[in-house]
């Protein structure tokens, strides 16, 4: 599996990004292959983005660590880390993800 690359421009509010995860779902509690969904990007911190899940879709227990990624110019880029959801759409909150461009020495 060939590595995403780290996104070159910080992500900005309003965007449309992918999750993809293990997590669990409204029908497996830890399903054996990746689900991904659209979320939309909320709000954007220093050190984290908060995002929305779009159609239904939820960062749930599982997820933690998974990539959430923005497609430019038909290549994928890593924006930011899943490192917390607090249940996200599971119960009804949204979730919040950590920027790589804020935490590249971390990453790479």
């Amino acid at each position: 599996v060939a590595p995403i690359p780290l996104a070159t421009a910080a992500p900005a509010a309003g965007e449309t990004l992918r999750s993809v995860g293990y997590g669990r779902t409204a029908t497996e509690w830890s399903p054996l292959s990746a689900h991904s969904g659209a979320f939309r990007l909320d709000t954007v911190e220093a050190g984290e983005v908060g995002v929305s899940g779009q159609d239904g879709a939820a960062v749930c227990a599982g997820d933690a660590g998974g990539p959430l990624v923005r497609e430019t110019d038909g290549a994928l880029q890593l924006v930011a880390v899943n490192s917390r959801s607090y249940q996200s759409g599971c119960f009804g909150q949204d979730a919040a993800e950590t920027r790589t461009d804020a935490l590249a020495v971390r990453v790479d």
